[in-house]
Order: C-alpha cells, then structure tokens, then sequence
C-alpha cells in the first residue's frame, strides 16, 4: 500500500471530526492552537510557581477556567481567545529563548559563563510572562452586571480605551450622521470607529477629483431629514453651486466633514474620533486592530459598501497588472496613446474611472465589459420633483411591474421612476423570497441604470469619449487573462449570448465592478460570522436584521446590543444606498438607541 492510500483513513477521519465540531479547517486549527499555547504557557507558569511560589499563585487556575469557557462557549468564543497575553509571541520568545540558554552548553564555554547566560536567557520569558498574568488579572475582572459608569471606570484604569455607551463601526454617511444624531440628543457616549484617515467621506466622499460628481441634485442632498434644504443653504453661502446643480463629490465630503465637526465640538469628549480597523466583537467590546480594545453597550456597524475579491484568473496576476482598487493613484503611469485599458463593470464606478483617465491624460483606448453592457442612463437638464404615487404593496411583482410600465408611458421614464422611489422598501418588504430572487436575477441590471443616474455633464463626457472610439462598451465576461512576457496581459472576453472569445491585448485591468455583498469580504465581518452573531439575509445583499436594525444570529435570533445601518441593511430595506434613504435611518436608529440606553439606564 502506497503513502497516498495509507494517508486517506487519516484525512477522512479529519473530515469527520471537523464536521462534528462544525468548523473549517483554518478554524480548527486556530482554535486548537490557541488552546496549545494556553497550556504551554500554564505549564511554564506551574514549573515557575514551583521553584519560586510567589509567582504566577493564580496562573494555571485561570489558565483552566479559560479553557472551560472558550470548550463550553465554543461557538461563540473569540477566534483569538488567548491572544489578549500575546500568548503566541511569548511561546516564539519562550523557544528562542531556550535556543540562546542552550547555545553556551553546546559550544562548550565555561559552566559559570553558560550558566549566567542560560539563567539571563530564560529570566525573559518569565518576566514577560509575568507581565502578561500582570495585564491579564486587569482585564479579567468581571464586569459584565456592573453600571456603566463603574465599567467606564474600570476600563479606564486598564489598558482598554474609556468605555462608550455606542461604537460606531464606520465613519462614512451613516456612521458619521448617527454620530451627530447622536451628539444632538446630549446624552450617550460615542466611539466613531474608522480605519481611513479621512472621518465623513467615506469612499463615495473621498475623490479630490472636480468632475467626479454627485449623482442627485443638491436640493436633495441634506444630510439632515428634518431640514431637507441644508446642504444646498451650505453650496449658495460659499458659491459652490445651488439647489439644482450636481455638486462635485469632493464638496459633499468637506460638508460632511463640517457636520461632524459640528458634532464633535456640541459633544466634546462624550464623541471621541478613533483611526484604527475594528477587526472582532467579544461580549460588549470591539478589538481594534493595534491591540485596543472599546467597551459598549450597544456597537453598530455602519461599514458601507463591502469591497469586492479577486475572483478566477484575476487572483494571480501581477499586482502592477491588475488593479482592485480604482480609486488608488498612478493608474495610468508608464503609459501611452498605444495602450488599452480594461475595465471590468459598466456602472458608476466605472463612469468615475473612465473620467479620471481621461482627465489624467491618458490617450489610449478603454474597454469596459460588463455582462449586459449597460450603461447608467443621465438625468434630464431640468425635471419637476416626483410627487409619490402610492403603490401598494404585496402585489405580485408582475402586476407591479406592469404598473410602473404604465406610468412611464404616460409621464416619462425618468418620473415614473421617482415616484416609485418612496414606495420600493414597502414593495420590497412586501415581497416574497421567490420574487425577490426573480427581481435579482433578472430586473436588477435594469433597474440600477435607470435609478443611479449620472449627471448631463457626466453623460456628455462619456458621449465624447464613445464617439472619439477611446471609450468602448462591450457585453460579455472575462473568460480569461495571462500574463505576457513583454509586459500586460492578453485577455479572453466571452460575448454575450455567444461562445466566442474576443482576445485582445491590455496594459491593465482595473476592477470596478462596484459594490460587493460578500461578508468574507473583511476581517470584522468574517470574524462575526464565524462567532454565529450575525448571517447574511436570504438574498445575501448584506447582513440579515430585523426591523429595529438588530443583527439577526445564526440561529435567527437578535444579537442584542448589535445593530447594522447603511448599505449592510440592503436585504430588508433594498433602497439604501443613497443620501436621502439613509439620513432617514440614521436619524430613526438614533432614536430607537436613545430609547434603549434609556431603558438600560433605568434597569429595565
């Protein structure tokens, strides 16, 4: 019998007992290491508790009492249990450690002289270990029934940041307008968590450049439900613009920016700004990603669009080759009028990017490839607001459908749509799962060109650049891409509705499919689903809630004290992912968490 067939019972055993414990192989393996280290480290700490017993006089009783914990809430434990006493650094220091105490022995040096040196190598680990007993006994206590404030104070003697009443995980539209919701009403403790350096913009915000615009009229971009002409006020008073313009991106990102601003200095230290990535929940704290740790009663995550992944061919291309982030600088560096430019996604993003080489000069050719090839159709020079129209909801979507077809004959496309707007999360909400599937399937693409329109100047620019053939559109998917010694890549792009392949050659391909949906997309996310504290919501558009916000478990029931806003909540709320859909939940969820910290403040 060969080592191949000898080696299967083994992995089918593997198999086997992964599927019994329900967890992948990287899971597994994370876990159980974790749990190796915490034993070493316990055994190390008996050995020096017996030589000197004033050390580590609690060590291995703790050490036991995690373990029982993290077996018996397995599911729930945090993936990186043992990582709060650095336990994986003290064992790598604890083994060189060894090597150096050893090395005098093995090289035959003086038995005072290896002895001094073997006692100096292996006092490091120890003190290390000692202070991280010291950090941990801080940490441990149990504060879980205790009042706010006395949990502020507690973690504020510790090596935790001062506890908040609500983390805010995001700081783009939504994180930024609950916090200033929030710091409105006076009373709770904010934490607005956010991993780029620029708080307010987000990605949408975050563009310097002047003809990246925004896709809605100023008239209806107030950050503010209950003043809806704030930010057109906020345009005429500097004279950027009015009311019915299409303001640069980059003034709505310095409105924001004011917003919160404004936020902070109404707020003062009850709002504190924190640059870092939150990458875990444990119990009522988020982890941040330099070793920080916050403290809240209720955490919400407000974390925008989710980024995509390199799917196929694209994972392995060079990263000079393929580029996944448009937004990243030096796109067209190194290249001229004779190369071609690949752009995966017809939508806004790639209207952004097309803009942008343009105006950075690059002189080539861009193919844009998306399924269906369709573009995002342009607003009119000057249209009548929409006055809603009062669909009703839980009529079959064919019926609806026909409906909306109607009114477009009778009062244009672009109206018709509008009107429609106020209506779709109750359409929505009051579909079915099979008919929501339908609607994905096949009127999405559809429906997201005629409601995210761009900008006439926008259309205009494409216009050019489509007749001037340095713009091409084409329908069909990429099928393939290699590398070419020469430098580029010569791609396979499959046409719809045929099997042939169009290969041509590129300089770049750059990913602008737009927003993704996948929660494996980040850390944090990742790290919740594996914990069973929050799912993706039957369409897998983003996280499952219910209708306060609450994150849905695994199991369907509320993960209570964990909220979702923005974009994350697509799959209740289809409609969100634009400024006037999404003050209006920032500002009801503030309320809705104003309710509860008074609730929890009065012991109920």
């Amino acid at each position: 019998m060969d080592a191949n067939a000898r080696s299967l019972p083994l992995l089918g055993r593997g198999r086997a007992h992964l599927a019994s414990v329900g967890e992948t192989y990287a899971q597994h393996m994370h876990f159980a290491l974790a749990v190796g280290c915490l034993l070493v480290m316990a055994g190390i700490a008996c050995l020096a508790h017996a030589l000197l017993p004033g050390l580590f006089q609690d060590k291995a009783s703790k050490a036991v009492a995690r373990l029982h914990a993290a077996f018996e809430r397995r599911a729930e434990a945090e993936p990186a249990f043992i990582a709060q006493s650095d336990a994986g650094g003290l064992l790598i220091l604890l083994l060189l450690s060894f090597a150096v105490a050893l090395m005098p022995w093995l090289g035959g040096a003086d038995v005072g002289i290896s002895a001094s040196m073997s006692l100096l190598a292996l006092g490091v680990p120890v003190a290390a270990l000692r202070g991280a007993a010291t950090g941990e006994d801080e940490d441990e206590e149990d504060l879980s029934s205790a009042p706010p404030a006395l949990r502020a104070g507690a973690h504020a003697r510790g090596r935790d940041m001062p506890a908040a009443d609500i983390a805010i995980i995001g700081a783009g539209f939504s994180g930024t307008m609950l916090a200033a919701q929030l710091a409105r009403a006076g009373g709770p403790r904010i934490a607005l968590i956010e991993c780029r350096d620029m708080p307010a913009r987000g990605a949408a915000y975050a563009t310097s450049h002047p003809n990246h615009l925004l896709n809605v009229r100023a008239a209806r971009m107030s950050a503010w439900p209950d003043d809806p002409g704030h930010f057109a006020r906020w345009l005429v008073e500097r004279g950027l613009g009015g009311p019915y313009d299409f303001a640069p991106r980059r003034s709505y990102g310095v409105y924001l920016e004011e917003q919160l601003a404004a936020a902070k200095a109404a707020a003062g230290d009850r709002l504190s700004l924190i640059t870092a990535e939150a990458v875990d929940v444990a119990g009522r704290a988020v982890l941040l990603d330099d070793g920080r740790r916050i403290s809240a009663d209720t955490i919400v995550l407000a974390l925008g669009n989710l980024p995509g992944t390199a799917a196929g061919a694209l994972a392995s291309l060079p990263p000079g080759l393929y580029w996944p982030d448009p937004w990243r600088g030096g796109l067209v560096d190194g290249l001229g009028a004779e190369d071609t430019i690949l752009l995966l996604g017809t939508g806004l993003t790639m209207i952004d990017t097309a803009i942008a080489l343009a105006d950075a000069g690059f002189a080539g050719r861009i193919v844009a490839a998306s399924r269906r090839g369709l573009l995002p159709r342009s607003h009119e020079e000057s249209q009548p607001p929409a006055v809603p129209h009062g669909y009703a909801p839980g009529l079959p979507l064919t019926r609806q459908l026909r409906a909306v077809r109607a009114r477009a004959a009778a009062i244009g496309w672009r109206a018709a749509i509008d009107e429609l707007r106020p209506s779709t999360n109750g359409l929505w909400q009051g579909a079915s799962d099979e008919e929501r599937a339908r609607f994905l399937r096949h009127l999405r693409p559809w429906w997201d060109v005629h409601r995210h329109r761009v900008a006439p100047a926008i259309a205009d620019r494409l216009r050019l650049l489509t007749v001037a053939d340095r713009l091409i559109v084409r329908a069909g998917t990429l099928a393939g891409a290699e590398p070419r010694p020469e430098g580029g890549a010569r791609v396979a792009l499959r046409l719809r509705g045929s099997s042939y392949c169009d290969r041509f050659d590129v300089a770049r391909i750059v990913d602008c499919t737009g927003p993704a949906s996948d929660l494996t997309g980040t850390r944090l996310l990742r790290n919740l689903v594996a914990k069973g504290l929050i799912r993706p919501d039957p369409q897998r558009l983003g996280l499952d809630t219910d209708a306060a916000g609450t994150a849905l478990a695994a199991d369907g029931s509320p993960s209570h004290g964990l909220y979702a806003l923005g974009p994350l909540t697509r799959g209740r709320a289809f409609e969100m992912t634009a400024v006037p859909e999404l003050r209006v939940q920032a500002a009801a969820l503030a309320r809705a968490l104003e309710a509860r910290l008074a609730e929890v403040s009065a012991g109920t």
